[in-house]
């Protein structure tokens, strides 16, 4: 299991990142903050990079079940999206809530593993409807 899924779309990087959003709501998930790379490089000067987008995004409802299970697992919200412009288009992809809850090793329980496998598989099918 590699430790983050991405999908390459033919799609620009601003429609990609529309269809995220609209993906996300599709799934009940909601954008808690989002971040433009490559505005905030350029405005410290750092120009030329490419469009990059991180969002921070959650469900409220396995936020909860997670934290109602133990505050610990605060370190592993909220999940982060990346939408980056690549030649052709653009890819879609999350580091995987199975690869974060691993590095915590036997202190991550099985409801805690369950959760993130369940949470991960709902962000692949948001990264594919949004690639489609």
């Amino acid at each position: 299991m590699s430790f983050a899924y991405s999908v390459e779309t033919s799609k620009a990087a601003d429609v990609a990142l529309a269809a995220v959003q609209e993906s996300l709501a599709a799934h009940r998930f909601s954008v808690l903050w989002q971040h433009d790379m490559a505005a905030t490089l350029e405005a410290k000067g750092f120009a030329g990079h490419r469009a990059m987008h991180v969002l921070e995004v959650c469900n409220a409802g396995q936020a909860d079940a997670i934290l109602r299970h133990g505050a610990q697992n605060a370190y592993f919200l909220p999940c982060r999206l990346l939408v980056r412009a690549v030649d052709g288009g653009s890819e879609i992809g999350f580091v995987g809530p199975q690869s974060l809850v691993g590095l915590a090793g036997d202190a991550a329980d099985e409801f805690t593993r369950q959760l993130a496998r369940d949470v991960e598989g709902e962000l692949r099918a948001i990264v594919d409807d949004a690639a489609r």
